[in-house]
């Protein structure tokens, strides 16, 4: 049980490291900002991309394919999985995740 919270404390002692993103990702939040509905958008991690948009009827599955493209455009490697996940804009300004869609890009 020592070991056990000795180990957990190692953890809890080591400062996470803030993502960096690559070129392509920062040039992929440029384009994706580019659709009118999008809000806010940046990278959780290496391959979750977490967009902000404001909530109407939007078919955020049918959408998809454009802001994949966007990455693509935006010089995302061939094979380089990226995950977009969509969030109620609104909602995020009060604490709150709405999630609206996610959406694999490969």
């Amino acid at each position: 049980m020592r070991f056990i919270m000795i180990v957990a404390a190692m953890l809890l002692a080591v400062p996470a490291q803030a993502f960096d993103p690559e070129p392509w990702q920062t040039k992929s939040v440029e384009a994706v900002m580019g659709f009118g509905k999008i809000k806010r958008a940046e990278w959780s991690q290496n391959l979750s991309l977490w967009v902000f948009a404001y909530t109407d009827e939007t078919d955020w599955g049918a959408a998809g394919d454009m802001l994949c493209k966007a990455l693509n455009g935006a010089g995302k490697p061939d094979g380089q999985l990226a995950i977009i996940t969509i969030w109620d804009y609104q909602a995020s300004q009060s604490g709150n995740l709405n999630q609206l869609g996610k959406l694999p890009c490969y």
